[in-house]
């Protein structure tokens, strides 16, 4: 499923014309088996039909997307992201709105397989002119940050930018990462993902990460 997901949000214009031409095609063919002939007000009527029908299954993919994900994470947490990885020691960093939501459910999928969930910090994160990322914030100065208590939550990796600069904050440049999606240009190493492709793919606006 994730797979069909990613094709569709890959390119969401595109996709969204080839429903409605396909909707419309199918009318037309419908209506002619029926014996009506066609016309530019009927044709008129099947384009209208065909929009509208197309942004209504639109708008329910943004509800599926939320299913398709969170059961996504529960699988990669029972499969490839133990107790090893993700336990009551693990602190959790992510930077931004979309990994604030990325943290938020990974704690729920780890509610729901009865695992400890640990505690997390959100970093600000912004953008230069140039488009270089800058992420910054509070961290307590007795939190003991360490190559194996660590793991970076990323809703989406597209050049890396953002993750390199969290690596910097924290003077971790091996540390972990679990993210959500993972663009095929990211020339930066992660641990854990759930697929490849683009941020639209999320059931989240898209924020200012990169």
């Amino acid at each position: 499923m994730l797979a069909i997901l990613a094709l569709l949000s890959r390119h969401p214009i595109i996709s969204f014309s080839i429903l409605v031409m396909s909707l419309f095609g199918g009318f037309w063919t419908l209506l002619e088996a029926g014996g009506t002939s066609g016309s530019w007000k009927v044709a008129a009527g099947l384009a209208a039909s065909a929009i509208t029908t197309s942004l209504l299954i639109h708008g329910f993919l943004r509800p599926i997307r939320w299913n398709l994900i969170y059961h996504a994470v529960r699988k990669k947490l029972r499969t490839e992201v133990g107790t090893n990885v993700l336990h009551k020691d693990t602190i959790l960093i992510g930077a931004g709105a979309g990994s604030a939501l990325a943290i938020g459910m990974l704690m729920k999928s780890l509610q729901a397989e009865n695992r400890d969930v640990p505690v997390a910090f959100l970093l600000t994160l912004r953008y230069t002119p140039n488009g270089q990322a800058i992420v910054d914030g509070p961290l307590p100065s007795d939190l003991l940050i360490r190559q194996d208590n660590i793991l970076i939550v990323m809703s989406h990796i597209g050049s890396g930018s953002c993750l390199q600069a969290i690596r910097k904050f924290i003077d971790l440049p091996e540390a972990r990462v679990f993210a959500f999606v993972v663009n095929s240009a990211a020339r930066v190493s992660y641990d854990y993902h759930l697929t490849n492709g683009s941020y639209e793919m999320l059931p989240w606006p898209r924020t200012a990460s990169r």
